[in-house]
């Protein structure tokens, strides 16, 4: 389905999920259409219902929702640094390649397609550090080298890390959720 915000994205996604009673799906159709991408995430986290539902859901959110600007996104990430603890700025710095798959993660177009020019090298000595305005979507991260292990950030945000660099994810994030 094309990415476009005048398509009912979470239609089939419901419909196709036998286990969901009526109320369920109008419930999850509400909240769908009533809430962002984080709103939505925080959301399905309350509900029982399957979890490729609620990923099908999220990445149905994702290609409803109108693309952000790379400059937009750039931006942002750079007001959002003015506003670290200097504890986590300098935490992040001492490990660049927590900070390289997070970095990874910002710069990923909300479309799906290849990551935008540059956004592997965007790292460097761990000077930068990057927080997205919107999650991105699980399918638009690029195919994990078998080291690498997954993650859902409190954000909403999917990040993928080698594992001997997850213990420092965990200190900056408690919340976060390995999925992978």
């Amino acid at each position: 389905m094309p990415n476009s915000p005048f398509i009912d994205h979470a239609a089939p996604v419901l419909a196709g999920d036998p286990s969901l009673n009526d109320q369920q799906r109008a419930d999850l159709w509400d909240a769908f259409h009533s809430k962002d991408a984080a709103a939505l995430v925080d959301h399905l986290h309350e509900q029982d219902i399957p979890q490729a539902t609620k990923q099908s859901l999220w990445e149905a959110k994702q290609r409803s929702e109108a693309p952000t600007d790379p400059i937009e996104k750039t931006t942002a990430a750079i007001k959002k640094l003015q506003q670290l603890d200097p504890e986590v700025l300098e935490l992040a710095e001492a490990h660049p390649n927590v900070l390289k798959a997070l970095i990874a993660a910002a710069h990923m177009p909300e479309n799906g397609s290849e990551p935008a020019s540059g956004a592997s090298k965007s790292a460097g000595k761990g000077k930068q550090a990057a927080e997205p305005s919107k999650p991105a979507p699980a399918a638009a991260a690029p195919a994990p080298e078998p080291s690498w292990v997954k993650f859902r950030g409190k954000d909403g945000n999917i990040y993928e890390v080698h594992p001997e660099d997850l213990h420092h994810v965990q200190r900056v994030d408690p919340a976060a959720e390995v999925i992978g």
